[in-house]
This record gives C-alpha cells, sequence and structure tokens, in this order.
C-alpha cells in the first residue's frame, strides 16, 4: 500500500546567507531536494515493485508537478556480501531486474533517482558499506545510472586493525572516542566526495551528495565542504517534541545554509500517529 510518510524535506532551513559561500558547488541542488525515502514506513521490506509503484504514484497525485522529483532507496536494496571482485550488488530477489533497470524505469517518468551507502565497514542495517571501497561503490552507483547518495556514518573503524561492527564498541574513554570519531567521520565524508568527484571527471555524472551524520561532530561547521546537504540531528521520531526540537536546534545554525548546501532536518513524516 502506498504511504506519502516519506515524502523528504531534505531542505533543511532554507536560509540564504551572504557570508557562507563555501558549499560544494557542482551544478546541483541549488534548490533542496525534495521527494521519497523508503525508510520510514518499509526499512528493510523494499523491493523494485514498490518503487516503481510509488513513483508513477507520485506523478499520478501530482507531487512531482509540486516539485518533489526524487525518488530514493534507503538501506538494504543490497546483498549482504559483496562479489569476489569486491562489488556491492542488489538483492537478487528484490531487484531482480537489476538496478540499472529500475532507473531506467523511473528516470522515463520523470523522476531522479537516490541510493544509499554508509561511510564504515557496514550500513546501519548490516549491510556492506564503502569503507575502503568509495571509488569502487561511486562507480557502480554511477553505472547504476543514480544521481543522488545518502552517505550514512555507522560502522566507522576506530583504529586501522580492528573491524569493528557497531559503533564505539571498544571506546573506553569518552573524550577520546568523540574526537576520534569526528576525525574519521570527516576523514570518511571526504574519501567519498573524492570518490565521486572523481567519477564526475570521468562521466560528467554530478550527484547530489548528502551527509547523514547526526550531528555528532558540529558538521555544520565543515559540512558544506563535502556535500549538499547535512543531518544536523538524530532521527525524527513520530513526536511532535522531535521536531520541535529539530527546529529549534535547526534556528540556532541557519549561517550553515547557502545557495548550493543546507542543514538537513531530516524526513518528514505523514500519514501517522504523532504522539503529543
Amino acid at each position: 500500500m502506498f504511504s506519502v510518510s516519506l515524502l523528504t524535506a531534505l531542505a533543511g532551513l532554507v536560509a540564504f546567507h551572504a557570508d557562507q559561500a563555501n558549499a560544494l558547488s557542482n551544478g546541483v541542488t541549488r534548490l533542496p531536494i525534495l521527494g521519497y525515502n523508503t525508510w520510514n514506513a518499509y526499512q528493510c521490506n523494499i523491493d523494485e515493485n514498490l518503487l516503481l509503484t510509488t513513483a508513477k504514484l507520485m506523478k499520478s497525485l501530482g507531487l512531482q508537478d509540486a516539485g518533489y522529483n526524487y525518488v530514493n532507496i534507503d538501506d538494504c536494496y543490497a546483498e549482504k556480501n559483496r562479489t569476489a571482485a569486491g562489488d556491492i550488488v542488489e538483492d537478487k530477489v528484490r531487484f531482480k531486474n537489476g538496478m540499472k533497470k529500475l532507473n531506467q524505469q523511473i528516470h522515463a517518468l520523470g523522476f531522479k533517482t537516490g541510493i544509499y551507502s554508509d561511510s564504515g565497514w557496514f550500513t546501519c542495517a548490516g549491510y556492506p558499506g564503502s569503507y575502503g571501497n568509495e571509488l569502487r561503490d561511486a562507480n557502480t552507483f554511477a553505472k547504476w545510472g543514480f544521481d543522488y547518495l545518502k552517505y550514512d556514518n555507522c560502522a566507522i573503524p576506530y583504529d586501522s586493525i580492528t573491524r569493528e561492527g557497531i559503533v564505539g564498541s571498544d571506546c573506553a574513554l569518552l573524550l577520546l572516542c568523540i574526537m576520534w570519531y569526528s576525525r574519521l567521520s570527516v576523514s570518511g565524508y571526504q574519501r567519498m566526495k573524492d570518490a565521486l568527484a572523481q567519477v564526475g571527471k570521468s562521466t560528467g555524472k554530478n550527484f547530489v551528495y548528502s551527509l547523514c551524520e547526526w550531528g555528532w561532530s558540529q558538521v555544520w561547521l565543515w559540512g558544506a565542504e563535502m556535500g549538499h546537504s547535512w543531518r544536523t540531528t538524530g532521527d525524527i521520531a513520530p513526536k511532535w517534541d522531535s521536531l520541535a526540537a529539530i527546529i529549534n536546534f535547526n534556528s540556532f545554525i541557519t549561517q550553515a545554509t547557502d545557495f548550493y548546501g543546507r542543514n538537513d532536518l531530516d524526513m518528514v513524516r505523514t500519514l501517522e500517529s504523532f504522539d503529543s
């Protein structure tokens, strides 16, 4: 059943500040990105039919005409393991016709498409992350035909030896963990930025690059140097106090928004029962 609960407001606060002119400028995101994301309503229960049905309904209901022109796949679309060559592959049951074919079909409806990955060893749902495979994965996403990348920050390694499956499992000293986490967050997003830039240079395809760092490392201070939008808080919940807290927090950092990049307040959640 179609739900509009994932219509995303990746815009953040759309205030323009003339003194903030360092956002990543590669010809995309002059306006905030609006569209659909699979996560909140469906999480891992996604397949190609859901995406196609959603895109067709968005078009027929007039949402595309209103500016909601992205159809984005979140976590859980891949097989649990990479190929022997090291590539991410789509789930062969749920995306049996392949991501390239799905992109062609959604693009034919006039939409752009988005995909998800993570700067750590694993995604937040335990699928392959892009750590150490940034360029390989950027090329895969371009080959599949995607226009947008949401880049999460789960399972980043806290040292060069231990492959940790969860964030912070071996951090004993909180302050050192925070400092090390911040350093790794910035470097992880930088590596994927460089990979996307290299792919753009070789193919002419420029991605929208959306950072999902949750604000833990004050991303509003450096996100504009990396991408086009940056999550400034943890995940939104279907509660009015969650929505109010996110709006209030972002009201103090509007200076981070400029013509090409902006704070990301997470997804608008509609058609849900909001707790007071």
